[in-house]
């Protein structure tokens, strides 16, 4: 199901995007309003848009699960195109530089987002960034942005953040639901128990 799958209230696009440097940026729409959240716009914004109008939805809101360039460099373009205002951690704000301007709004994690009548659980899953955090659906869907991959471990670049990261993502992501879908940032989407049972960093 690489191009998202069906759940009752929740429709999931999956964008590959770029042209050299690839990265996964998805589109989040409720059933039941058509209102969309574009998660992580990375490149290429108006396929973003034309994903979004062929889905006949509304962009609401633009969520950021980090703020590493390659996942907020078509923020700007979505942002002004929509008129959607951006929410990111406050720990990877500075992250966006001058692309915070379009973000006026925080993740919190503990905390929830909407979207439509849909219901966001927000994670801190930091350590490829300080402010990482991964959105839960309590449908059994999950965008995890970097910080883990199918198979692998979004990238960190102290022990320290290694250890907190590997750490985060065994208990904010590896204790959903087996079943859960698992939406990263790069690669191909993947579900917790292929990643229990597989992933070598948990193993």
């Amino acid at each position: 199901h690489p191009q998202g799958e069906r759940s009752a209230g929740l429709e999931v696009r999956m964008l590959v995007l770029g042209t050299d440097f690839l990265m996964n940026g998805y589109v989040a729409i409720c059933r039941r309003t058509r209102n969309a959240a574009v998660i992580d716009p990375g490149f290429q914004a108006e396929r973003i848009l034309e994903e979004v109008r062929q889905a006949d939805a509304q962009v609401v809101s633009v969520w950021l699960t980090h703020g590493h360039y390659d996942h907020v460099d078509a923020l700007a373009q979505v942002a002004e195109a929509t008129g959607a205002e951006a929410a990111i951690c406050a720990a990877d704000l500075e992250l966006t530089g001058d692309r915070a301007r379009h973000i006026g709004q925080r993740l919190i994690p503990g905390g929830q987002v909407r979207l439509g009548e849909q219901v966001f659980d927000v994670r801190a899953t930091g350590g490829h960034t300080a402010g990482g955090v991964t959105l839960v659906h309590d449908e059994g869907t999950a965008f995890v942005g970097d910080a883990l991959f199918a198979g692998s471990l979004g990238g960190t670049r102290r022990r320290a953040d290694y250890d907190g990261q590997r750490a985060a993502v065994a208990r904010e992501i590896l204790s959903l639901p087996p079943q859960t879908t698992l939406y990263p940032g790069h690669g191909p989407a993947t579900t917790v128990a292929e990643e229990r049972d597989h992933n070598p960093y948990f193993v």
